[in-house]
């Protein structure tokens, strides 16, 4: 089993939460778990924070 996870930080920076993916390490592996799911997720962890900011601050 392998996981990729990033935090989610609030509007004050503090973490909140994380978004993760999980799943065997036959398919987590080479490019696909070093660099496509980590930006997935990342992006993922973005768009979150961003809808964080916008319904604190209307």
């Amino acid at each position: 089993m392998r996981c990729v996870a990033a935090p989610i930080h609030a509007p004050d920076s503090s973490i909140v939460a994380a978004l993760g993916v999980c799943g065997p390490t036959s398919r987590l592996q080479g490019d696909r778990f070093q660099v496509e799911i980590p930006k997935t997720v990342r992006n993922a962890a973005n768009i979150v924070e961003i809808n964080m900011q916008m319904t604190q601050n209307p």
